[in-house]
């Protein structure tokens, strides 16, 4: 999805959040891209392993008139986490960070990208998107019983390219002078 439909989804979420009862539950989730440095790569495409990557998770969520959130629940991959008790407080977004160990992470496609031959039109950053994709629930109870309300994300990376040696200099160029 190109950047305008994406735009123009969030938009039109945005505007039904208002035609909602007061009743429903509702479960948004933000997530900034993960950092991986990477480094040089030869040239042409290739498959890159990511290392261990960190997100941060705003969840806000919303069980609607008479209702509680009793647990948030977050999925990755294999790695899960659930959030009870004083850290869902219903006035403030649920803050939660995933670590995702590189053995639970797919191989990314790089063509092009922070070649071990580097040239000064090179860029230094490219954004991933996809790479991974969180599974929120949210568990809401009232006097009738208990609901369950899912939502997930896509996750993105940035990918760093670690400047290659002989771009750095030697050792002893920042010390003589």
């Amino acid at each position: 999805m190109d950047n305008k439909g994406r735009l123009l989804l969030t938009a039109m979420i945005a505007l039904s959040g208002s035609a909602w009862s007061g009743d429903t539950a509702r479960l948004t989730i933000e997530a900034a891209p993960a950092r991986a440095t990477i480094q040089p790569l030869p040239e042409g495409r290739r498959l890159v392993r990511l290392p261990a990557l960190e997100y941060e998770f705003g969840i806000h969520a919303d069980c609607g008139t008479d209702a509680e959130a009793t647990s948030v629940s977050i999925s990755v991959a294999d790695t899960r986490a659930t959030l009870a008790g004083d850290q869902l407080r219903p006035e403030d977004p649920i803050a939660a960070v995933i670590r995702l160990p590189a053995r639970q992470l797919a191989p990314v496609a790089i063509d092009d990208f922070c070649r071990e031959a580097p040239d000064d039109a090179g860029e230094n950053q490219l954004l991933v998107s996809d790479a991974a994709t969180a599974q929120i629930s949210l568990r809401c109870a009232d006097a009738t019983g208990e609901s369950i309300t899912y939502a997930s994300r896509s996750l993105d990376v940035t990918l760093e390219c670690a400047a290659p040696a002989d771009a750095q200099g030697t050792e002893s160029a920042a010390t003589d002078r």
